[in-house]
């Protein structure tokens, strides 16, 4: 991580954070409703594991 252009932090829920901001402007039930949303958009998605090609994995593949 030393020669890394990025700068890396731990993961961080901002759930705490934002919450009494979004219950203002997005009501009691917001959390709901946005797992609600997350969920019906995740199930028109297509499979992205389906869509891809089959690759046949021979020895010469992956030795290099």
């Amino acid at each position: 991580m030393i020669n890394s252009p990025a700068i890396w932090s731990k993961p961080m829920p901002l759930g705490w954070y934002f919450n009494e901001q979004r219950r203002r402007f997005e009501g009691n039930n917001w959390v709901q409703e946005h797992c609600d949303k997350w969920i019906k958009r995740d199930r028109i998605l297509k499979k992205f594991a389906n869509e891809l090609p089959m690759v046949i994995q021979i020895k010469q593949n992956y030795i290099a």
